[in-house]
């Protein structure tokens, strides 16, 4: 949860462009897990959602 946390927080600060964070692993599957849960979650909360 913590590191969804962090993503989210990275992708709106403008920080996911990177080329460190473009470059790791993580973030692929951690987006991808962004995307899956955004429908299930409050509208209001998944507006602020990447």
């Amino acid at each position: 949860m913590i590191l969804l946390a962090v993503t989210v927080l990275l992708q709106l600060l403008g920080m996911a462009s990177e080329p460190w964070w473009k470059e790791a692993q993580g973030p692929v599957w951690l987006d991808t897990a962004i995307k899956g849960l955004k429908p299930m979650l409050p509208e209001k909360f998944g507006a602020f959602l990447p």
